[in-house]
Parts: structure tokens; sequence; C-alpha cells
């Protein structure tokens, strides 16, 4: 009985619906961003190594540039100067980056890893309901979201500072907790 519950639109929508509206009209694309002037300073910046990540997984989706190969393989793709370099070492987005070193198998990987550390902090909290399953949701979220416009999973102090606020929240119990 009764009518059924309005659905909110997730997250994930409404962020798609958030990019969408600041993408240019007439072919809604990263390169429109730059032609048109939307983007400037560091987020031109950004966005020009996303594309440039982009255009190396276009070329290469299976196998990507290589481990480590990026800088290598930048002014390849964009030969001027931002910011005074020539040559970026990373993406500045770990998804992407990903992607265009270890082509499409290699971001599956990372997705895999990264969805696997998700749902275990989540699952965690859902059913411990402590300050310790809560602290590793909500750092799991934040990882996920710096990644976004870092490359925090290959950062060792970044990553292991995640990795051990998941484990202390999501990770077994001890049998007896020392207080």
């Amino acid at each position: 009985g009764g009518a059924p519950a309005r659905r909110r639109p997730g997250t994930g929508q409404i962020g798609g619906c958030a990019i969408w509206e600041v993408m240019p009209t007439g072919g809604r694309n990263i390169r429109g961003l730059f032609s048109q002037g939307v983007a400037t300073g560091p987020q031109r910046e950004r966005l020009i190594l996303w594309d440039v990540a982009l255009s190396v997984a276009r070329d290469r989706p299976f196998t990507g540039v290589g481990p480590g190969q990026y800088r290598s393989i930048f002014t390849t793709y964009h030969p001027n100067t931002i910011t005074s370099e020539t040559s970026w070492g990373n993406a500045h987005n770990v998804y992407l980056h990903h992607l265009a070193e270890r082509g499409v198998p290699g971001l599956l990987v990372l997705l895999a890893a990264l969805i696997t550390l998700t749902l275990g902090a989540w699952r965690a909290e859902r059913e411990r309901r402590d300050a310790r399953s809560l602290c590793a949701a909500t750092a799991t979220i934040a990882f996920l979201v710096m990644n976004l416009t870092e490359v925090a999973w290959q950062t060792e102090q970044v990553a292991t500072l995640f990795l051990f606020l998941w484990l202390l929240g999501a990770g077994p119990r001890p049998a007896r907790e020392i207080l």
C-alpha cells in the first residue's frame, strides 16, 4: 500500500549534472573548456593534464604508456609549458593517471581495490556504528574524492595514513579492547 517513495538523486547524478553545466555547449568536452575560456588559472592547468591523460588513454587503451612513463610522454601530447614547466609527472587525478600509464586493465584493478576498501569501510560502519568505523568510512570517501585532483594513492605517506585509518576502523577487532 501507498504511493512509492520518491527516489532522491544520488551524489554521482548531482555531480554529473554539475559538471555538465560548466561544460561549454556545442560539443561538451574538456577541450571545449580550454578554447572558450571557461577554465582559467590552476583549473585550466589541471584540465590540460587530464586532457593529456585522456589522449594517451585513447592512443593506448589496453597497455597505457607504462608505470612511471607519464612524464616522458607528456611533451608529445602537450609541447607547451604549463606554469613554466614543460613536463609533468602525473595527471593530478589518480584515475586518469592510472588509465594513461596502465590502460583500462590497470584502472580496473585500481577501482577494484578502492571499491573493496570502500565496501569494507561502509560494512564496518553499518555493523559497528562506533567512532573507529565512522572514521574509516569518512576517510575512505575523503580519499576517493582527494584522488580526483591528486595522485594520493601513489604518495606513500598519504596512502599509508589512509590505510592506517581504514584498518583502525574497518579491520578486524581485537579479541579484547585495551583502553
